[in-house]
């Protein structure tokens, strides 16, 4: 945008997009990092002699005990690591990082706006009035309460949140690349990798597996996802610098937490 620096609000915006894609940039530095020490170590404990391996680990009741593994059991361990589960532990912080950027541009704006609450948030539950100590942190948890809510909507309707609320228009393909990455990183942490029903209906057209079969994820695909990202941050924002560079309704928010 031209001369976007002139505007009121541009580092009201700039800011907390350029914090996200660092943090999204570092995440996929540190787990090349930590391939390439994974890697290392196989190297190493490939042309080892030993054949067992011993290991100090932390018992229920916070003892220690030492269990005996077998050298080619590491190994296969290392080559799964190196191969796949790296990046099926990179993708959730990845995903945490996007959302909260999200979550930051929701807050900013409904604070702003509050109208765009919606008819859904004309009710307050008594409980939330008598746990606040003033209108701004009942507002505050009222918004925190619909983007919870929010994000873990369908695709489709999660999407139409996040446009309709901040007045934006994100591109479709993006839309389309993030949903199958957020679908992916639920498949990481709750069906150990392997594609269901729900996966293949959130990520549409884009599915890279059928129910039942286990889902790849190796170092293109995330190389990919964490484009897919940057390009929802990016997107986002200069919609939200065009459409705010100049409001005098907004003003800073503290992050919204929506896991």
């Amino acid at each position: 945008m031209k001369d976007a620096k002139r505007l009121p609000n541009y580092d009201l915006f700039r800011e907390p997009r350029n914090r996200a894609i660092r943090e999204l940039n570092n995440i996929f530095v540190v787990t090349q990092i930590a391939q390439e020490a994974v890697k290392d170590a196989h190297t190493t404990l490939q042309s080892g002699r030993r054949t067992k391996l011993r290991f100090s680990i932390p018992t229920v009741q916070r003892e220690k005990i030492v269990a005996a593994r077998n050298k080619s059991d590491i190994l296969s361990l290392l080559e799964q690591t190196i191969n796949r589960d790296l990046f099926a532990q990179a993708l959730v912080p990845a995903v945490a990082v996007t959302e909260g950027y999200l979550a930051d541009m929701l807050s900013i704006v409904l604070r702003a706006f509050p109208k765009k609450l919606g008819s859904s948030e004309k009710k307050v539950d008594l409980p939330l009035v008598l746990e606040s100590s003033d209108l701004e942190e009942l507002l505050g948890k009222i918004i925190s309460n619909q983007i919870y809510t929010a994000f873990y909507a369908s695709p489709v309707k999660y999407f139409m949140y996040i446009e309709d609320t901040l007045s934006v228009s994100i591109p479709e393909a993006r839309k389309k690349t993030y949903a199958e990455v957020k679908a992916t990183r639920d498949i990481c942490v709750h069906n150990g990798g392997v594609a269901n029903k729900i996966y293949v209906e959130k990520s549409g057209d884009r599915a890279r597996a059928e129910d039942g079969e286990p889902l790849p994820l190796d170092q293109t695909y995330f190389s990919s996802a964490i484009m897919g990202m940057k390009g929802i941050v990016q997107s986002a924002y200069s919609e939200l610098l065009k459409k705010y560079g100049k409001s005098k309704n907004l003003r800073s928010t503290k992050r919204t937490p929506v896991m």
